[in-house]
């Protein structure tokens, strides 16, 4: 193995790295969570319920680690939408512990707490469980347009770049962050009381 190298599964790299390095088996963890996720679906249930799953977990175990050990190994029934795992992709919205949360970018360890309890984001209309539909959302997105529309004679479209400077970049910079979550929708209290407001 070289130096800074991958490590293979089950082993940590010493915080104090030196010439000769030595890595340590990873011990199994023996720190557990109640994983409390909701269940319901619309279309046969008529209260919802929480279904409860002792969850172990180490230093770096997401919400979502968690969530899909239980589907793969306890109730495949389980309705939750993820995809990239690495927060990026915004798929993984739901409520951990009262708040709006990525699942896949919140770790147990951090949570401080012996219970965590995953609901469906506010604000949009449930499917099954953890999922939510985001067509509202979608349609809003198209409507408005947010993005950049130019007029600019001198560039047809598909030939060539469009030349940004470093003051127009700044600008607006902020709004290519957006992974279209739905974090602030679900967070939002006048997505509950307007249903023609656009979002926050």
């Amino acid at each position: 193995m070289t130096k800074g190298g991958a490590l293979p599964k089950g082993f940590e790299r010493p915080s104090n790295s030196g010439s000769q390095e030595k890595y340590e088996e990873v011990k199994p963890s023996t720190k557990s969570i109640t994983l409390r996720i909701s269940k319901f679906n619309p279309e046969k249930d008529h209260v919802r319920s929480f279904l409860e799953f002792p969850v172990s977990y180490e230093k770096w175990t997401t919400v979502l680690d968690a969530i899909l050990e239980v589907k793969n190994y306890h109730d495949h029934s389980i309705g939750v939408r993820y995809s990239c795992r690495q927060a990026s992709c915004g798929s993984c919205g739901m409520i951990i512990n009262g708040k709006p949360k990525l699942a896949c970018f919140t770790k147990i360890s951090e949570l401080d707490s012996n219970i965590v309890t995953v609901e469906p984001m506010n604000n949009f209309p449930l499917i099954r469980d953890l999922a939510v539909g985001f067509e509202r959302m979608i349609s809003t997105h198209k409507r408005i347009k947010p993005y950049i529309i130019r007029e600019d004679s001198e560039i047809s479209p598909g030939t060539k770049e469009f030349l940004q400077t470093p003051e127009d970049v700044e600008k607006y910079i902020q709004f290519a962050s957006c992974i279209k979550c739905g974090l602030c929708n679900s967070a939002c209290p006048t997505m509950t009381t307007d249903s023609t407001f656009i979002g926050p």
